[in-house]
């Protein structure tokens, strides 16, 4: 898992792979190139593809 905060929320993105029972055919694959991208777009297509308003829950230690 990423974070980012931006403008306030906390945006997430999560690796698929970390999931069990998660099937490849469920899983849409693409590639992207993000070289030439400033900090202004990347915080846009942060907040448009990403997790809005993600929490992290910490587990009970046993």
């Amino acid at each position: 898992m990423v974070t980012s905060l931006i403008d306030g929320p906390l945006y997430a993105v999560v690796n698929v792979h970390a999931f069990e029972g998660i099937g490849p055919a469920r899983i849409l694959r693409s590639s992207g190139r993000f070289d030439d991208e400033d900090a202004a777009a990347r915080l846009a297509r942060r907040k448009r593809n990403w997790i809005a308003n993600a929490e992290i829950l910490e587990s009970p230690r046993p």
